[in-house]
């Protein structure tokens, strides 16, 4: 391989990516284990979310925030396996998502943005989470997944603070009150929140907003 590429050097371009595994090695049998093992996983690792805030030139503001999250959204996934053993949801996955949710942050559609560039760097799961993290669908008999915790632990963060949940929407409500529609739409989010929030709590048998105090004190 190494004579490979030599012979054409002279063509070769640097190409930017994000995805660790350019970093690896497949000399020994422990190399090729350790790429078996994160070969599809579908989500950025925690450097490899730094390198892709690096590529989108994020602002500091925007990935404090994400990083306050990804602690609330640990904070949440943990106590929700803890009760719900026998099906466990993907911590990797909801960090990943969680430290990548705002990388689109400045164009109108910000979730859309950010789940187009984790999609072009190869992580699939993690974009489908980015994308619907604005609002919330879960129905009664659906299943709690990764992409409701990252929503939830969303809910719970302003700037890098923890924030009740109430209070998180209604001030939504105040700021774009002149906009016809727009309060109703809000309230109509909260209640869907609300649920989701309520839901959590039953299944993991504690408060969302203690964790997510308790995760940013």
């Amino acid at each position: 391989m190494r004579s490979v590429l030599e012979r054409h050097d002279a063509e070769a371009l640097d190409l930017e990516v994000a995805d660790s595994g350019t970093l690896l090695d497949l000399d020994h049998s422990d190399d090729y284990e350790l790429a078996l093992s994160l070969y599809g996983r579908g989500h950025p690792t925690p450097g490899e979310c730094e390198q892709l805030w690096l590529m989108a030139g994020g602002t500091r503001h925007v990935m404090e925030h994400c990083q306050a999250v990804s602690r609330v959204a640990r904070a949440l996934c943990e106590a929700f396996n803890e009760q719900c053993k026998a099906t466990p949801l993907d911590v990797g996955l909801v960090l990943g998502a969680a430290l990548t949710h705002d990388i689109g942050k400045g164009t109108k559609r910000h979730e859309e943005a950010g789940a187009e560039l984790l999609k072009r760097h190869g992580f699939h799961a993690a974009a489908d989470v980015v994308r619907i993290h604005f609002d919330t669908a879960l129905g009664p008999d659906d299943a709690l997944l990764e992409k409701d915790i990252v929503f939830l632990a969303d809910k719970l963060v302003r700037c890098h603070r923890p924030v009740p949940l109430e209070e998180r929407y209604l001030e939504k409500v105040k700021q774009y009150a002149h906009e016809p529609g727009a309060k109703q739409a809000i309230l109509g989010r909260l209640e869907r929140a609300r649920a989701l929030m309520a839901r959590f709590e039953d299944e993991a048998g504690d408060s969302a907003e203690r964790l997510a105090r308790e995760a940013l004190s």
